[in-house]
């Protein structure tokens, strides 16, 4: 009997020294990990615009959520399959998108805003609003929460050619690339042949003469070095299409506290301020041009008024067929948009 009670005060002893061991507290909830596809190379001003909101959504959340980002594709996801992929937030939780990419399964809103369809690019920020709603409206089919739409800091589109190319005549005799479905019916009427080529191929594609000449932005020309194989470009229109947006899968952020779902969207909102205010004051441009220069790019001079005209009219009847094709909602949207750049050229 004592041999018993000594054993069961020895247990009640290392049972109160265990509650007693400093570290001993109860489980906290475990921190969330979510992973960011982005498209776009370290370099690109959209994919540090990302970064920097991920960092403070990190910084903030302190435990709770942390976000890691994935440039330049590197997670092996496309753009092209984010609506089969985002939403059920096992893959990827969010994507820094351009919505343009989604022809395949979304047409209604990778075709709301062709290339070349607007005149006058420095009021662009000011559709924001409406295409929120349009965006959201579309993206809630699938299962997306668009967290913010942003401007990139361009204002142009230029062509880039191997042998110096300045009007759509040359471009006529050209094999020509572009970014997306909207830009081959173009410059399809037009009388250019045009093919898409994703922009981690353009390099290779045009080293290896796949392709002459691709439609790309001055502003981020260096980031793929693609006037070592590219030099000459030229201006064609000005940069008003798709703004570049956050979104996450609808899933994974319902499944968040409320406090941390407050802060993704206060932190979106700051990132879609700030790089409005960039886009808007300008000079950014500038200086990537300049780099681009030194680089070893070669500046000829504009296409001609009425070629670049005839691009406009082309961009404008392309994005309505495309709209038409979609359906009755694309098209009433497309219009809609297409009322209110009127309004502001």
């Amino acid at each position: 009997m004592k041999r018993i009670l000594r054993a069961m005060l020895g247990v009640a002893a290392i049972a109160a020294g265990v509650a007693g061991v400093p570290h001993a507290r109860p489980a906290t909830a475990q921190e969330v990990q979510w992973k960011m596809h982005v498209v776009f190379v370290p370099a690109r001003e959209e994919t540090k615009a990302y970064q920097r909101w991920a960092e403070r959504v990190n910084a903030r959340t302190a435990g709770k959520l942390k976000i890691t980002v994935y440039p330049g594709g590197e997670l092996g996801v496309k753009d092209v399959d984010l609506m089969r992929i985002l939403p059920a937030g096992n893959v990827v939780q969010a994507a820094g998108l351009v919505a343009n990419y989604l022809s395949r399964d979304a047409p209604e809103i990778a075709n709301l805003l062709p290339p070349g369809i607007m005149l006058n690019e420095q009021r662009f920020p000011e559709l924001l609003p409406m295409l929120d709603t349009m965006f959201q409206k579309i993206y809630d089919k699938w299962g997306v929460k668009l967290l913010t739409l942003m401007m990139a800091p361009n204002h142009t589109i230029e062509i880039f050619c191997r042998q110096p190319v300045s009007t759509l005549e040359q471009l006529r005799r050209v094999k020509l690339r572009v970014w997306e479905k909207a830009q081959v019916d173009t410059f399809a009427k037009l009388g250019v042949a045009a093919s898409i080529i994703p922009q981690a191929e353009l390099y290779i594609a045009m080293q290896t003469g796949v392709v002459d000449c691709s439609t790309y932005l001055a502003g981020f020309a260096t980031t793929i070095s693609l006037q070592e194989v590219a030099p000459h470009f030229s201006f064609i229109t000005p940069y008003a299409l798709h703004p570049h947006s956050i979104v996450l899968s609808k899933k994974a952020f319902d499944a968040l506290p409320a406090d941390v779902q407050k802060i993704l969207q206060e932190e979106g909102d700051r990132t879609r301020n700030e790089m409005n205010e960039k886009f808007t004051k300008g000079g950014w441009e500038e200086e990537q041009l300049e780099k681009l220069l030194k680089a070893g790019g070669k500046r000829l001079p504009p296409f001609p008024e009425a070629d670049r005209r005839a691009i406009y009219e082309a961009a404008r009847q392309a994005g309505l067929d495309l709209a038409k094709r979609s359906g009755p909602e694309a098209t009433t949207n497309y219009q809609a948009i297409i009322a209110a750049m009127d309004k502001l050229n």
